[in-house]
């Protein structure tokens, strides 16, 4: 039984990280790089001015080291650094967090601008998936 978790786990590992918005946003596509702005919490604004909610999940989770790992293409660390970084100067607060993939597509359909990723491309309603694309 052990075996058989540890070979689900890897394979959705192995899956590549969704971004995910609510419904409301107007955008099917982000560059890695405007990803990346977004995640570290320097974009603040989608460009029709509304504000970006940024949520994430714990720390620890497996999904969230794969998704900063994958597609943000940085360490756990790093990031966190950067929020902290943001927080105690005062220029910024910390990302919405939530404590599992289930909780993050809630919150993302019920807040407008958010976004978030989970593991998978399984998508609920008001929530839509984002493909990014290389920085050109």
């Amino acid at each position: 039984m052990l075996c058989a978790f540890a070979l689900l786990f890897a394979s959705a590992l192995k899956a590549e990280p969704a971004v995910i918005v609510n419904d409301a946003i107007d955008t099917g596509v982000l560059n890695r790089q405007s990803v990346q702005a977004i995640f570290t919490m320097s974009r603040q604004h989608w460009d029709d001015r509304q504000a970006i909610v940024v949520v994430v999940l714990p720390s620890r989770h497996p999904a969230h080291a794969h998704f900063v790992r994958n597609v943000l293409d940085i360490y756990p660390y790093q990031l966190k650094k950067s929020w902290d970084r943001l927080i105690f100067s005062g220029r910024g607060v910390a990302p919405d967090q939530v404590v599992d993939e289930t909780e993050m597509l809630q919150r993302v359909a019920s807040q407008p601008g958010a976004i978030g990723y989970v593991s998978d491309k399984t998508l609920a309603a008001n929530v839509k998936g984002v493909k990014i694309v290389e920085n050109k």
